[in-house]
Parts: structure tokens; C-alpha cells; sequence
């Protein structure tokens, strides 16, 4: 794993700003693999409230059943944003790509081309607004840039199938 903030072995200007409709088939995929992180997330949630129940620490007396107990309150709904908070930013902080973004050859950079920082996720994925933050790219014209990358300082930017490679094989 490459934590050094090394640049892409070609320019970042030399790579285009990412069009909608990249951006847009990421989301897709990323999309259901964020479906999949809040159903893994939700049943570790429910067994980890089953042996809190069974060692007598909770009571869920009161509620229909443990999901209503779980949606009760605001410590589930942070835990699950938690996690998928977590899946985004290891992802981009790691290799710059998503699952979805590398079946679509993107990657997010800083403006100088490195990797973005830990507090430039964070800001990417919560500005993001569930990937509705794209938009933008549509009335930006001349940069093409999201509301996440103004807000983070980042650029989205299509790979060539050689750069997507070489950060694959740079994990």
C-alpha cells in the first residue's frame, strides 16, 4: 500500500475532467456496493444488539421487534453513515478510485494530481449529497467539475486504460 502522495506517472492536466455520464455509471455501481455496505453493516448492528440483549445490558421491551428499536434512536443511523463515511474515504484516500470509479477509470486527485487527504474525503463524501453533488458537472462547462471536488479542492479525472492499470498494481 502506497501512502506517499507520489503523482500519477503522467501530468494530471494531461487527463480530462470526468463527464456526467462517467460519473453517473460510477455512482451506479458504487451505489449498490453502498446498498450491500448497509445490509453487512445492518445485520453486524443486529447482532451486536442481540448479544447486548442476551447479557442484559439493553431491554427491548417496548418495541415491535429489533429493527425498531435500532431505528429509534439516532446511534444506528450515525453507525451506518459511519460506515459507509468509511468506505468512501478508505477508498479514495487509498487509490483515488471506488469500486465503481475503477470499473469506469476514474480517479480523484488533489489539483496538484497526488492523493487527496483524509479531511478531503470527509469533505467529498458528505458535500457529495448521496452523489447528487455530480450534478454540477452538468451547468460547469468549462471545468467539469462536481460541488465535491470545489468543495474538497479535488479533480474527478478519466484515466487512460494504462494509468487505471499502473494504480492497480500500485495497491
Amino acid at each position: 500500500m502506497s501512502t506517499d502522495k507520489t503523482p500519477i506517472k503522467t501530468h494530471p492536466e494531461d487527463f480530462q475532467s470526468a463527464p456526467f455520464m462517467r460519473r453517473f455509471a460510477s455512482w451506479v455501481y458504487d451505489f449498490l456496493t453502498a446498498v450491500a455496505i448497509a445490509m453487512l453493516s445492518t445485520v453486524v448492528g443486529f447482532i451486536f444488539t442481540k448479544i447486548l440483549e442476551a447479557i442484559g445490558w439493553i431491554d427491548l421491551t417496548g418495541y415491535e421487534d429489533m429493527g425498531a428499536y435500532l431505528t429509534a434512536g439516532w446511534v444506528f443511523k450515525v453507525y451506518l453513515l459511519s460506515c459507509l463515511t468509511a468506505f468512501f474515504c478508505y477508498f479514495w484516500v487509498r487509490g483515488g478510485q471506488t469500486i465503481g470509479m475503477r470499473a469506469w477509470r476514474l480517479r480523484v486527485v488533489d489539483q496538484n494530481g497526488k492523493m487527496i487527504s483524509i479531511k478531503q474525503a470527509i469533505i467529498r463524501f458528505y458535500v457529495s449529497l448521496a452523489g447528487l453533488g455530480n450534478l454540477w458537472v452538468l451547468v460547469d462547462f468549462k471545468n467539469r467539475q462536481s460541488l465535491q471536488d470545489y468543495a474538497a479542492k479535488t479533480r474527478t479525472i478519466v484515466l487512460t486504460k494504462e494509468a487505471n492499470r499502473q494504480v492497480y498494481r500500485e495497491l
